[in-house]
């Protein structure tokens, strides 16, 4: 199973979820819906070796980070 998260201004409360959900999914893909301090940086390299970060350059809306996400998971 594959968890997408979107994500725009992320927060602490990301890295708990994250954190949370390791044990229980396959894979995690968090999509930066274009926040201006970007995810990976906030979260830091603790959340790099569980989940893969994808970064939009603006902000769309989280449908279209849910879409992005859930396009990406399917391919794999």
């Amino acid at each position: 199973m594959i968890a997408v998260i979107p994500a725009f201004r992320p927060d602490d409360g990301l890295l708990r979820g994250v954190h949370s959900l390791t044990p229980q999914v396959d894979s995690i893909i968090i999509v930066d819906d274009g926040s201006p301090e970007r995810a990976a940086e906030v979260m830091g390299s603790a959340v790099a070796a569980v989940a893969e970060v994808i970064r939009s350059d603006a902000n769309l809306g989280i449908s279209a980070a849910l879409n992005t996400g859930i396009r990406l998971a399917l391919h794999r």
